[in-house]
This record gives C-alpha cells, structure tokens and sequence, in this order.
C-alpha cells in the first residue's frame, strides 16, 4: 500500500524569529535541532514553545501525540533522524510528519526508521523532500495484530542491540584508557630499581641532548606551491599520536625543497605538532618517507647520542607530559609550543641501553593494545549497522506476508 493511504501527511509552518525564543508556553515548537531532545524516540519538549494565540497568528495547528516526524530538507535529511511525538506539539517548515489513520503507530515509525530518505530527495544543492513524494512510498501492511507483534519484537531486539552497543562503546573507552595506562606506567617507571622514575631527581634538557630543534615553514605561495609529486612536506594532519600518516601528505617542488634545506626531516627523527588543536602530537619519522620537509606547524626533534628516538616519542605522549603541554596553553589566544619552550623540556633520564629496552616493550604492549582496540572498535561498527539490517529485514516485503 502507498503509505497515502494508511496516514496523513502533515507540513510544518513558518516559525518567525520574532516569535521565537519563549521557553514556558504550552506547545513546543520543534525544530531539527530538538530531535536530540527525544527520549526512546519521543519528544516531549523543545527549546520554543508557543501558545493557542500564537498558533493562530501564524496559522499554525498542533498535530496530536504518536506522529512520526523527520527532517524534510537540507544536510538533516540525510541523515535519516525520526522521532515522534510525546505531547500535543507543533514543528516548523523543515520538518514533515505522518499521523498514522489506519496503521499501528510504532510499526509506522519503525517502517520509516528503516527507509532512507535520500531516494526521495532531489539532487539540488540543498535536497529536500515534497509531501507528494512521500505519499507514494510503498509500505507492507500485514494485519494490525502482525503489525503490533512486528512493532514489539523490533522494540525488544533493537533494545538488546542497543545494550550491547553500548557495552562495546564502554570496552572501547576501555580500551583507550589501558593504552593510556600503559604508557603512563611505563614511562612513570622507567628508571626501575636504583634509578630515578618520572616525577624525581634525573632529568636533562632537551635542547642538551639534541643536535636539532626547529620548525618549517610556508612555501611561499602556500598550497598552490603544491605538487602531485616531489619532495613530501610533512604537515600537522600527519604526525598523530604515536604514528604517522600519509593521508593528506602534501609534496613541493625539488627546487622550494631547497630552499627550506633548513627545515629537511631525517631518518628517526621526532617530530612534534607545536599549533592549534593537535598540539602535542608527536611520532617519529618513518623510514621511507624521507628525503621530506616541514612545515612551520611542525617541529622536529634531532636525537643526540643520550637520547633513542622512540623513547622520547613515548615520553613526549605519556599523559603526564601531555598534561605539561596543554597546561602551558591554558589561558593563551593560540596554542603554540616554541622552540625555545621544547628546548627546555625535561625528560627523565635513563642509560641508552635502557631507553631502548623500554620502547620496545612499551611498543609491544601499545601494538596489543591498539589490535585490541581495533577489534572492539570493528565490533561496535558492526553493531552500529545491525539496526538497519534488522529493520530492513522485518519491512521485506516477502518477511512481512510470512511473518
């Protein structure tokens, strides 16, 4: 049946500004943004409410509670949010609804949960949805009493999937906190017996034991200057934690190259994220990437003899020094690190032999960590999807007529 038929389907209204903004009159005016406001699918509030005088000075009606509403035009659209509502209610002219006339309400909204806008829209550059549209689209329509059995059991699975979407959520914040206590044990106790540990007596300078430290800077001309191929240039967006990344790996002209000769990475060295958001981010320089270069969002970190590379990449994102850095920032218009602060960093100091000793095993246990958490991570995407595939599922036509 064409879904026309089992339901009315209703248009928001014009909410002017003038209007908006009171917060204790007895109908809510929802808008796309009160869709996080529902709770278990129902919305029972919104940020603007109105009263019976206003309603009728915008020709505007309430519509009753039970109706399915969804965003009907632009970026919302696609992304395919339903609700319902819990109270007497109205919306504006970006939301359309469905009073179900002749169709159990919740298999109403789980049939819509389940269908993808973005068939409908229109392929303008704000897409958009028309009502004439939506009253065409087809819908299974068993019995009421399969209807309601339908709705139920979707409610219950969809609930246990929930539960455990939010169980794997949890293992995976977990996940992330044992990475982060394993490289903070690690590096808070990296002296071992009869050697001092982080927060004690031994430490050096960083400028002390480095033979390098500095950043890049613009090519002139900024990205017009890059090329599809040449020399790298190594940006922010490439030094993660702990790693680095070629996504999004600019490259210069051999001749711009050398004239940042200045600003040339080498094999192991460290480089650190020392502007804007991603301040502190700090990897180490893969093997085949150079010959590269930096930009002046990055800086690079040279080891002298004292220093193994690794090392100091772990020290520089323990918690405990990362919690350094962003205290440094606080209060200032622009998060940077310069080259003089980095200079005089303190890093807690062990023999050479032992630095190495501790990446690598501090290494190994962040590996398992990090395959840990992918395979939590790649469970909770999988339990992500498995709503819609038990919606789609249940709607299947051929599913609905045997069910």
């Amino acid at each position: 049946m064409k879904l026309c038929e089992v339901a009315d389907i209703v248009a928001g209204f014009a909410f002017p500004e003038v209007h908006q903004g009171r917060d204790n009159l007895p109908t809510p005016f929802i808008k796309v943004s009160d869709f996080a406001r529902a709770q278990e699918s129902y919305i029972f509030s919104a940020v603007n409410t109105v009263d019976d005088g206003l309603l009728k000075l915008m020709r505007a009606k309430p519509y009753p509670p039970g109706t399915v509403i969804f965003p009907k035009v632009g970026g919302a659209l696609l992304t395919n949010k339903r609700a319902r509502l819990g109270v007497s209610a109205t919306f504006d002219n970006n939301v359309m609804g469905l009073i179900p006339r002749t169709i159990d309400g919740d298999y109403l909204y789980w049939f819509m949960c389940q269908f993808d806008m973005a068939q409908l829209a229109n392929t303008q550059a704000l897409p958009s949805v028309r009502a004439s549209d939506v009253a065409q689209i087809e819908i299974p329509v068993p019995s009421l009493c399969q209807q309601r059995q339908i709705a139920a059991r979707l409610k219950a699975q969809l609930a246990e999937v929930e539960t455990a979407r939010q169980a794997a959520e949890a293992q995976v914040r977990e996940a992330d906190l044992l990475r982060r206590r394993v490289l903070q044990t690690s590096v808070d106790n990296t002296g071992g017996e009869g050697e001092s540990a982080w927060g004690m007596s031994n430490f050096v300078r960083l400028g002390d034991c480095t033979t390098k430290i500095g950043s890049g800077q613009t090519p002139l001309g900024g990205y017009r200057a890059y090329t599809d191929n040449g020399i790298p240039l190594i940006r922010s967006q490439n030094v993660l934690m702990g790693s680095f990344t070629t996504e999004g790996l600019a490259n210069i002209p051999t001749q711009i190259d050398e004239e940042m000769r200045g600003s040339r990475v080498a094999r192991h060295d460290v480089l650190l994220n020392i502007t804007g958001a991603s301040i502190g981010r700090v990897c180490v320089v893969p093997d085949d990437i150079c010959p590269a270069n930096v930009n002046q969002h990055v800086c690079i970190i040279r080891c002298g003899e004292k220093l193994h590379p690794d090392y100091v990449m772990l020290v520089l994102s323990s918690p405990s020094f990362q919690s350094l850095i962003w205290r440094d920032q606080a209060g200032a218009t622009r998060q940077a690190l310069t080259k003089d602060m980095i200079e005089n960093f303190r890093i807690p100091w062990v023999s050479l032999p032992k630095q190495r000793q501790i990446a690598a095993r501090l290494k190994a246990q962040l590996a398992e960590a990090d395959t840990l958490r992918a395979a939590l991570s790649e469970q909770r995407r999988e339990l992500d999807a498995l709503p819609q595939r038990i919606l789609a599922q249940a709607f299947d036509i051929k599913g609905v007529a045997s069910s």
